[in-house]
This record gives C-alpha cells, sequence and structure tokens, in this order.
C-alpha cells in the first residue's frame, strides 16, 4: 500500500500525492482510501465531475463502434461536435479545428492562423498570463517570459490588468506597442480570466477596448478559453460573459469532459491553414468527441448554468465574510466558480502552500496561482455540479484551518 509520503521518483513530472483511483462527482478518491472534495476540477477539466453517468454512456458506446480514425478520415463524433460547436460559438466563429488534444497545441494553431494570415510575427500577451507549455506558447506567455532557454520571443505584453490604473491606463500602453510594433503585428491573444496569475478577472470595459484596439488595426482577436469555457461563468463561453466576439477562440481543458480534447474555432477570415499544417494524430478521437457532445448536451438541456452565478456569489459571500475576521485574506477575486483568494504573504511567502496542505490533509483539493507576485492567491474553481452542502464543508475546514493556525 502507498503511503502518503511516498516519492514517485520513476515518473518526473508526477507530484508527490498519492494517486487517485476513483472519482464521482466532486469526490475522489486515492490509493490509500483517501476521499477528497475536489475544490478545482483537477485543473477546470471537469464541469461536470468525475463520472458522469450520460458522458460514461456516451464513452462506451462510442468504444463499441470505432476505436480511432486518423486525419485521412473523419468520424460521427468530431462531426457532430463540430455542427455543435459552430451553433454555440459566439456569432462569426464559423469554422472549427477538433485536430488536438490540448490547450497548448490549440493556442499554438491559433499563432500559426494569426502569422499566416496577417504575414507578420508579433503577438500582443499580457504579463503573467499563461498560454501552453510548448516552445510557441510559452514565448507568448507573461509566465515564461524571462526563462534562459526561451529564446527569440515574437510577443510584446501588457501590464497585468489587476487595478483600476492599469486599466485607465491600457490605450497608452497600447499606443506605445503600436509605436515600437505596429508594422509586424500579428494579433492579440487574451485569457479573459488569468487563472494562473492570481484569477484576474479584468472588467468588461477592458475586453471591449482591446477588442476595438483589433479592429482598427485589422489583427485578430485571440481569446484562450481553455479554462474559462463550459460552464464556470454560467454561460458556455467567458466571450458570452463579456459580451466580447474574438475572431478566433481556443478550447481545451473542459471540452472533453475529462478526455484529451481541444479546438479551434475561427470566423472564416482566418481559416487559412491548410491540410497538414495543423493535425495532431490523436485529435478529434472519437471518444473525446462523444464525451464532449455529451458534456455540451447536459448543459444545455439541463438549468446547471443558471445555477452557477448563485453559487459564486454565495461563495465570495462567505469567504468575504471570513476575511472579516482574519487579516491574512486580502481579496476575493473571479467570476462565477473561478475564485481566487488573495492572501497577506508579507510574513510567511508559504501561506498559500502551507493552507492548501492543510485543506489537502482534511480532504480537500485547492490549488494556488503560480506567477510571480501572485503566487499566494489560492484557487477556488470546483465543478459546476457542486452542492451548497460540499461549499459549506470546504469554507468550514478552510475556516477550522483559519482558526487553528492563524
Amino acid at each position: 500500500m502507498l503511503k502518503n509520503n511516498i516519492k514517485h521518483t520513476t515518473i518526473n513530472t508526477t507530484a508527490n500525492n498519492p494517486p487517485l483511483v476513483s472519482g464521482k462527482g466532486c469526490m475522489v478518491t486515492d490509493i490509500n482510501g483517501k476521499k477528497y472534495i475536489d475544490g478545482c476540477s483537477q485543473t477546470l477539466n471537469l464541469a461536470l465531475g468525475q463520472c458522469n453517468e450520460i458522458i460514461n454512456k456516451a464513452v462506451i458506446g462510442q468504444l463499441n463502434k470505432i476505436t480511432f480514425t486518423s486525419s485521412r478520415f473523419s468520424n460521427k463524433p468530431a462531426n457532430d461536435l463540430a455542427e455543435k460547436l459552430i451553433k454555440i460559438a459566439p456569432e462569426g466563429l464559423n469554422r472549427v479545428n477538433l485536430k488536438m488534444t490540448s490547450g497548448s497545441l490549440a493556442n499554438e494553431g491559433a499563432i500559426k492562423a494569426a502569422r499566416k494570415f496577417t504575414g507578420k510575427n508579433i503577438i500582443i500577451s499580457v504579463n503573467n498570463s499563461h498560454h501552453g507549455q510548448t516552445i510557441g506558447t510559452m514565448e507568448i506567455s507573461g509566465k515564461h517570459w524571462n526563462i534562459p532557454y526561451i529564446k527569440n520571443r515574437k510577443a510584446v505584453f501588457l501590464s497585468t490588468p489587476v487595478n483600476e490604473y492599469i486599466e485607465n491606463n491600457l490605450n497608452k500602453e497600447l499606443e506605445k506597442i503600436i509605436k515600437e510594433h505596429g508594422s509586424d503585428l500579428a494579433g492579440f491573444i487574451i485569457e479573459p480570466i488569468m487563472v494562473d496569475a492570481g484569477v484576474v478577472a479584468p472588467s468588461q470595459k477592458y475586453h471591449l477596448e482591446i477588442r476595438h484596439f483589433c479592429d482598427i488595426h485589422n489583427i485578430p482577436l485571440i481569446y484562450d478559453e481553455i479554462q474559462t469555457a463550459f460552464g464556470w461563468l454560467g454561460s458556455i463561453f467567458a466571450s458570452d460573459f463579456y459580451g466580447v466576439v474574438p475572431d478566433i477562440m481556443t478550447l481545451g481543458k473542459a471540452l472533453g469532459a475529462g478526455f484529451p480534447l481541444s479546438a479551434i474555432l475561427l470566423n472564416e477570415k482566418y481559416d487559412v491553414l491548410n491540410y497538414g499544417e495543423h493535425e495532431i494524430t490523436y485529435g478529434a478521437h472519437p471518444v473525446s468527441c462523444a464525451a464532449s457532445m455529451a458534456m455540451i448536451d447536459i448543459l444545455e438541456n439541463t438549468n446547471i448554468l443558471s445555477e452557477v452565478k448563485e453559487k459564486g456569489i454565495y461563495i465570495k459571500e462567505q469567504l468575504l465574510s471570513l476575511a472579516k475576521n482574519y487579516e491574512l485574506i486580502k481579496n476575493i477575486t473571479g467570476e462565477g466558480l473561478i475564485i481566487g483568494i488573495e492572501l497577506d504573504s508579507s510574513d510567511n511567502p508559504k501561506i498559500a502552500d502551507t493552507i492548501i496542505s492543510k485543506m489537502l490533509e482534511l480532504g480537500v483539493i485547492l490549488r494556488k496561482s503560480k506567477v510571480g507576485a501572485n503566487s499566494h492567491v489560492i484557487q477556488f474553481k470546483p465543478p459546476i455540479i457542486i452542492s451548497y452542502s460540499e461549499i459549506n464543508e470546504i469554507l468550514n475546514k478552510l475556516k477550522y484551518v483559519l482558526k487553528i493556525f492563524y
């Protein structure tokens, strides 16, 4: 039997937590039999939680039909999903590429399309942003700009929109970029909510100004919705929440309902990549596409989305109430069920890690933001099916940790 302190030395990218072996809804169980409430949907992959019966039925049904199709052939689940995505997408996004398996690869494809269409190179991004872990996506991620092996960056970065000063000075920053790089701009990529940067949720005004900037300078606006699409804001897409229509949208994580799948939605104007320029071997996998279709059907045909806003408001209210008693909590950020708990780390730089570790001991999975000065923000982003009793259990355990240790 594995023990909690075992080090998995044979897999260099695996954390030291015991492997998970089963799950249902918002609950998971590790190899030692310990149960946890998953307060992070693993990492915003599971909008409807683990082992949803309807999704599992769709997956099993597909497994009995066809296992795999190469890029030389399509398959019915992929065709059905493509049509569904175009139907539910913001108006004007009427082309789709499903031949990918991860958000990094979707963003790679978006960059390719932008650069091929414009014939230019530079992508505007936002400081502390995170768009993937391939060389191409790390080059345009403000999170990775100073890593030594990331060379020949083709990006310029805006300041992180963490306060009114930055938002009010957006136009000045954009004017500077135009002055210095205007002749070589290929596109502008943003995350509607910057989860890794500390659950930064810019205002609608900020998003609309960027949309206006892209229109004036005839460059595509790319929305990286890898972490925000499929329910967490109470809408299928964050672009619906903000009322902004991008030219290109990238999807991943929750799109596959726990199975490997990502996609690029494009305005036909930017649908310029030819066959052979962006198809990944296991992309558009029939099983993943079947799971995705089942997930979207549930979002469309139940009242789950309508409950997200109320749950988010409830959680924020409870956290704000808790903050009145603990100066350690500086701020509550985010929208819907993507919520950040900003901590005062001045006396203890490891405070977020400590609290997350204590919560894990109590059977609650939380994560923290990983970027620079904002690495003291705890992320609370549960499956949208989370019940109020599960929410209260998480909040009560957080209150217990704060009371006992702080």
